[in-house]
């Protein structure tokens, strides 16, 4: 239910906000999207972005963002670098130790690992074979161009088993989580993730990671959550991309309820109050 309380608060299926110094157009479109999410029926589940985090210079990093992204079952090493590509960024590439340590500290979660019984299997990086004309451990390259020189592997790893494993990911064989890495076969069969690396911060307004730029995500910003915590370069991106939606296949149409007809004649009505001077 949509309520409007003293003081200008603006309460929408347990979630509220002040409108009294946000602008009429910015309120209304966070209504809209408020009336209209729960009437979607969408066939897809996006990977969970989780928030982008700064390698600060400062503290001896690269000035990059990461950020780990935890599938919804799980998610084979193409499909992980396509969804980095489009959030603007690629899979993580690890240049030194540092690096490798900083990128572990993102995913030492054990959402992020599948244990086996025996080894356990952590999210993917951009780290490929380029031919298998060497192997197991020749021809490695990082997707995003960073010069192969820098590993971490496993023990006994890479070793190619079933002469099919040609990209890596984070790897411990044993019931434990570590920086260490492992090849493997890029199905995606038991890894559950990827860390995402990027030169900046944008993120497209979509600063809750679910594939569409809403007014979830001006809450996001309202509440300091968004790659710059309440900036105004931050907000005029979410203003920018307001209703862009990920480019995947939608097998099912968004058919609005017959109640949001006149919840939208409400915002509308909402949205003209505010333009109207007080005495």
């Amino acid at each position: 239910m949509l309520v409007v309380y003293a003081e200008g608060l603006v309460s929408w299926g347990g979630l509220s906000m002040r409108m009294r110094s946000m602008p009429s157009k910015t309120f209304l479109a966070v209504v809209i999207s408020f009336l209209c999410v729960p009437t979607l029926e969408l066939s897809f589940v996006l990977p969970v972005h989780g928030a982008l985090i700064e390698w600060k210079v400062s503290e001896g990093g690269n000035g990059h963002f990461y950020e780990a992204v935890l599938a919804p079952s799980t998610i084979n090493w193409q499909t992980a670098r396509d969804d980095a590509i489009s959030k603007g960024g690629d899979l993580a590439s690890i240049a030194s130790s540092a690096e490798n340590e900083f990128v572990f500290s993102l995913i030492d979660s054990v959402e992020y690992w599948a244990f086996t019984g025996a080894h356990n299997y952590g999210p993917w990086i951009g780290g490929y074979q380029i031919d298998n004309t060497s192997e197991p451990a020749g021809n490695w390259a990082w997707t995003d161009g960073t010069p192969w020189g820098y590993t971490s592997w496993a023990v006994s790893q890479p070793d190619n088993f079933g002469a099919a494993e040609h990209n890596a990911h984070y790897f411990v064989p044993a019931n434990a989580r570590d920086d260490t890495w492992n090849d493997w076969n890029g199905t995606g069969l038991l890894i559950k993730g990827y860390v995402l690396e990027t030169l900046t911060a944008n993120s497209n307004g979509d600063f809750d990671g679910d594939g569409d730029t809403d007014g979830f995500d001006f809450l996001e910003w309202q509440r300091g959550e968004s790659p710059d915590p309440l900036s105004q370069s931050d907000l005029n991106d979410w203003e920018a991309n307001y209703g862009a939606v990920a480019s995947l296949t939608v097998a099912a149409a968004a058919v609005p309820e017959p109640a949001t007809v006149p919840l939208l004649v409400t915002a509308l009505a909402l949205a003209c109050l505010l333009r109207v001077p007080t005495a």
